[in-house]
């Protein structure tokens, strides 16, 4: 049965790159068809509402309250010129939705008896804020204990069928891309909120391969050359996520909304680490549009934000994918441990975001930015120094 699954995914790899290198002037046809893009000429401004802060939002509210909380923070929004909101709808393998697919997620409480993410939806829509539908495509548990699996029927279906389609790595658990089964669940997710809500678009975020240094695929990797295989193991792994991608490009297509992926900053740790080949994915127009994680100060050592921001718009240069920029509102007011030097620049200045905003806008190939996250702008928690630079970033924004 492995090498059964196998050889399919072979063929489907086939067929994915045939259409795709066949088809380049199709990919840019798809794109100027109406309503992919709504309101074309309005930049992008973004917030990400994730697990967490849903799983607060809905505690110890009826749905009367929770609709109450929901339009509060559609007024917040709009208060800060926001007019995307990315909304967490599958973070492990689990809902925030009515899914006929997957489990609840176990970060909503079993009394609330009401459509957490269908709420949203309806409400930012009356409000004038598109929806993005956010998923973590292969994420099962952030930690390794394998009742994760047991604790999820869909998780636990697919372990059932085929051992191989999830991976125990060492410090988490995650659907092992390679196999046909896996991809097939992600895109019926994918197509279940489609179907269901009216959203602007399906958003990726940067959970590709995990950590795979003990090579837990080993085995689906042994099949792919039993037969007759010839990639190496790096490149089978982007061709795994390749086709799961080209696949959703095609999916979001027929259906005129969007594919949203939102990568970490580094392009080439995306690359080697993640299995994730973005440059190719631009080079196949597969995203719409491309929003990297440029979580980084000005004086960050390793990876300055200028800096990083030029390999972006240079990456996308002439590429019909629209570039927004992924910013940090959750560093203000904090150390940042991994920035060398520039380790206090987020405890000492109080106008980064609002700096980093307005060069930005000062390229003309940028569409917009999107901030991490919802509840480091409008919580009750910030810190003094924060509050002044989200003040500071509403005023350009």
């Amino acid at each position: 049965m492995k090498r059964v699954a196998s050889l399919i995914i072979a063929v489907s790899f086939l067929l994915c790159a045939c259409s795709v290198n066949a088809g380049k002037d199709s990919v840019t046809s798809v794109k100027n068809e109406e309503n992919i893009f709504q309101n074309a000429e309005e930049s992008v401004n973004a917030v990400w509402i994730s697990y967490p802060e849903l799983s607060e939002l809905c505690k110890d509210a009826d749905e009367e309250k929770f609709r109450e909380r929901v339009v509060d923070l559609a007024a917040n929004l709009l208060s800060f010129k926001i007019n995307t909101a990315i909304v967490h709808a599958v973070a492990f393998c689990d809902s925030f939705y009515e899914s006929e697919i997957l489990p609840r997620s176990r970060f909503i409480s079993p009394d609330v008896n009401y459509d957490v993410f269908g709420i949203i939806c309806e409400l930012c829509a009356k409000a004038g804020i598109r929806v993005q539908a956010w998923i973590n495509p292969y994420r099962v548990s952030s930690h390794p204990d394998k009742t994760a699996v047991e604790e999820n029927e869909a998780v636990k279906k697919l372990y059932s069928q085929n051992s191989e389609s999830i991976l125990f790595c060492e410090n988490e658990i995650t659907l092992n891309p390679a196999l046909l089964c896996v991809q097939q669940l992600i895109l019926d997710e994918a197509r279940e909120l489609i179907d269901k809500y009216n959203i602007d678009a399906i958003h990726i975020d940067d959970y590709f391969y995990p950590d795979m240094t003990n090579n837990p695929d080993g085995n689906s990797y042994g099949d792919y050359l039993k037969n007759n295989g010839n990639l190496s193991i790096s490149d089978w792994r982007r061709e795994n996520v390749n086709s799961l991608i080209c696949s959703l490009h095609s999916l979001t297509h027929s259906r005129k909304i969007k594919l949203a992926i939102s990568p970490s900053a580094d392009i080439q740790k995306n690359y080697n680490n993640k299995y994730a080949d973005i440059l190719y994915w631009l080079e196949n127009g597969w995203a719409d549009e491309i929003i990297p994680q440029i979580y980084f100060g000005f004086k960050n050592e390793n990876a300055p934000f200028e800096k990083i921001l030029d390999n972006w718009v240079e990456a996308t240069k002439d590429k019909p994918t629209r570039l927004i920029i992924g910013l940090a509102f959750y560093k203000c007011g904090k150390e940042d441990i991994n920035a060398g030097d520039g380790k206090n620049e987020w405890c000492e200045s109080s106008d980064i975001i609002s700096r980093q905003i307005s060069l930005i806008k000062e390229k003309n190939t940028i569409y917009g930015v999107a901030f991490f996250s919802y509840s480091h702008i409008f919580g009750k928690k910030i810190e003094k120094i924060a509050k002044k630079e989200l003040q500071n970033a509403k005023n350009v924004i």
